[in-house]
């Protein structure tokens, strides 16, 4: 119902602006095959590992 609207994008575009006005990097994973990595790769963030389950990503601190 809600996918494909933005709003995740969004979501995740005020979270970078918060982390960069405080100077801090952002961690998170996501589960191995979730489209969501795109979203994530278009916004910055690199892969630093994966295992069976999960892609772990940083977007460094601006």
């Amino acid at each position: 119902q809600y996918q494909g609207k933005g709003i995740g994008s969004q979501v995740l575009k005020d979270v970078i602006e918060i982390a960069a006005q405080k100077s801090l990097p952002i961690k998170l994973c996501y589960l191995q095959g979730n489209r969501v990595g795109q979203l994530y790769k278009r916004l910055g963030f690199e892969v630093t590992g994966q295992d069976e389950q999960f892609v772990h990503m940083l977007k460094p601190r601006l």
